[in-house]
């Protein structure tokens, strides 16, 4: 059997969480980013987003997000009828956003 360190999961994402916190301290970020993809849960009113960087036709960088239910509709009140044309798939849009 080798000497090898082996870790959980719960364990690996508790210490990359951690490292987060720490580095962030709980701040938002202002980030521009182009929509991937975009998914309602009709049940829970959630948006569920993958955004993406793309540099010279290539992704560089890619994370999901989440849009809860109540910010959701706070930024339908904002945005009005224009909601479905700005959050849409292949919009690039400025966000501001905690990483978690």
């Amino acid at each position: 059997m080798s000497n090898r360190k082996i870790f959980t999961l719960f364990q690996l994402n508790t210490a990359i969480q951690r490292k987060i916190n720490e580095v962030t301290r709980d701040r938002t970020f202002w980030i521009k980013t182009e929509i991937t993809s975009i998914n309602l849960n009709q049940r829970s009113g959630h948006y569920y987003i993958e955004l993406a960087h793309t540099l010279e036709g290539k992704t560089v960088a890619k994370a999901n997000a989440q849009i809860w239910a109540s910010t959701a509709l706070a930024i339908k009140n904002e945005l009005g009828s224009d909601f479905n044309n700005i959050l849409n798939q292949g919009s690039e849009v400025l966000m501001l956003c905690k990483v978690r």
